[in-house]
Parts: C-alpha cells; structure tokens; sequence
C-alpha cells in the first residue's frame, strides 16, 4: 500500500503534467496575429492617443482603414508594431515609434498590365493608371518636353498629378518636373503665356484676369498685397494682386522680404521655424500645455505650437500625422 506521501507526490506530479500539457497544447494552438485583430488592438491604441489631445474619435472609421486595404500582410511585423506602441505609448503619441512598424503592410508588386486600384498595389516604378474599374499597372520612364504618350506628371515638390487617359498601356511617360501631360508632356508655362492646367513654371502664378495668364511672382524689396501660404509650392497657385514668391514674406511695410529672423517683424510667414504671431512678431513656437488660437481645420496644423496641433485652446504632445488622422476620425455628434 502506497503511503499518504506518495500519493501526494504522485497527485502533484500528475497534475504537473497535465499543467504542461495544456501549456504545450494552448501554444501550438496559437493562432498568428490577423489583418483584423492587428486593426483592432492598433486602433485602441490610436484612440488612446486621439483622446490624450481631445479628440474622442470613431474608432471603426480607424479600423476600416486599417482592415480594408489591398496590400499584404505580415503578422510578425504588426506584432513588433503593438510592442512597439506598449513599450512607450505617451512617445508613440507625440513622436512615432521610430520605424517599428514598418513592413506591417507591403505593396503585392502587381506587374505591369495587371489590375490595380492604387499606386501601392503596383511594383516599384509603376502607377495605377485608368479609368475607375478599369486601372492597370503601368512601368513609367520619364520624360520631357514632346515626349508621350504620358500617363501624368510630378512636380518639384514630388506631388504627382495623373493625366485622364482612357485607354492605357503597360508602359507608360511621366512627365517631369517642369512639365505637364496632355497626353504628350509640355513645358510649364511662363510669364505672358496662357496658364496650364496644371498651373505655371516653378516662379510665376496663375493670373485670372483678363485671361488666365502666367506672371511672375513678386520678388525681394518690390511691393506686396500678401503672402503664399508658408509651406506653399512653388508653382500652380492661383494669383490675385500681387503675392510675394516662395521664401519670401509680405512684410508690414507691404514690401516682399526675405523670411524674417526671430523677434523680428513680419506679414505671414518666419524663418527658422519660427511662426508669425498675432503681433507681427516672428516668435518661437509654444511647448505642449501652453495656449494657443488655432481653430478648425487648423487646429492640427497649427504654427504656433511646436508639435503642430492646437485643440481647444491648447497645444497638444501629439505627432502632426497623427493629428490629422484624429481630426478625420472624430466622432460625430449623436
């Protein structure tokens, strides 16, 4: 007859090994993390960081966005990209988590003449080009003035801009900075000549009257109605009166100058950074916490505040991307 000892001994080492089977059965029952479940826990995550700067968004408009596009998936890359925001969620918020979730998704590399929907379906050097439902993969090369027939075009500022075509074929021009497509690639207008449709040469604006017609912007030290945006490209924008050229700022005395220093007076626009206050003062932009008067759709886009975005008066520790992102998936009243 076994003593009472060990039987102990033999109760304990069965239900360790129990334990250890259902251990061992539980991992190997594990499942790789899902397009959807990585949507999900990524998406609970953003919200944390939406509503640290106010925003109390609709987390489903963020899961759709994240479930429902067409490239590939790797769920080890998600993972590492959950980690990544668990180890440090308040700096993931304010500033990204340093690449760590990169290659969560990745272009399929669709070939050329093969259907697509977007530019990233396609593999290195292709666009998606075509009517909508019928779009193909294009390879690209790129070309200049008379060369065609051209698919679109890039600016400067690397922004591109695809030409109507309806019917495509697996290669393709693009026209170069510069340039613009109508079906074959065209030097961008300059001053006197007829705008194109894409605006005018890098240094002259569009002017609407008495037809549109390209014109110089206004240079250094000659007179000025106002100034281009700040982050304004160099080419395309619609004129009217007499705006100072990219780098340059319509200073008070309504004279064009070059961006002006901190503490020095301005119209729009500083340099170094810095951003024109309400004053006419180039400041240095204010730190998280501090009050700001940014409004509406500027409210992630803000120049007084260092990080760039300004909710309810105040600026928030939120990267700018994300910001916008945020500002998309607000949640409606109701």
């Amino acid at each position: 007859m076994f003593s009472r000892a060990v039987e102990r001994t033999i109760l304990s080492l069965s239900f360790a090994t129990i334990l250890l089977a259902a251990l061992a059965t539980a991992c190997s029952s594990s499942k790789p993390l899902s397009r959807d479940d990585f949507g999900q826990a990524l998406c609970r995550r953003l919200s944390q960081c939406c509503a640290t700067a106010g925003f109390t968004i609709d987390a489903s408009q963020c899961v759709f966005s994240e479930t429902t596009n067409g490239d590939v998936f790797d769920p080890d890359a998600a993972q590492r990209c959950l980690n990544a925001y668990d180890a440090d969620l308040t700096g993931a918020c304010s500033h990204g988590v340093s690449g760590a979730c990169d290659g969560v998704y990745r272009r399929p590399n669709l070939r050329p003449g093969d259907s697509c929907g977007y530019d990233g379906l396609c593999e290195p050097d292709s666009w998606c080009v075509g009517p909508y439902g019928a779009s193909v993969c294009v390879r690209v090369h790129e070309g200049t003035d008379g060369d065609g027939p051209c698919v679109g075009s890039v600016d400067a500022a690397g922004w591109r801009s695809s030409f109507g075509a309806t019917t495509v074929k697996a290669d393709g021009v693009v026209c170069a900075a510069g340039f613009y497509c109508d079906g074959t690639c065209h030097a961008l207008p300059k001053a006197g000549q007829p705008c194109a449709p894409i605006g005018c040469a890098d240094g002259f604006g569009c002017s609407p009257l008495p037809t549109p017609h390209c014109e110089a912007y206004a240079a250094e030290g000659e007179p000025c109605d106002y100034t281009l945006p700040c982050t304004s490209p160099t080419s395309g924008r619609s004129r009217v009166g007499y705006a100072c050229g990219p780098g340059l700022d319509c200073g008070p005395s309504r004279t064009c100058q070059k961006l002006p220093k901190l503490g020095a007076s301005c119209g729009a626009c500083c340099g170094d950074g810095n951003y024109c206050s309400h004053s006419s003062t180039c400041e240095q932009p204010l730190p998280t916490g501090a009050t700001c008067l940014c409004y509406g759709e500027q409210e992630a886009d803000c120049p007084q505040c260092a990080s760039g975005v300004c909710v309810d008066g105040t600026c928030k520790a939120i990267r700018q991307s994300l910001a916008y992102l945020c500002s998309a998936w607000v949640r409606g009243p109701g």
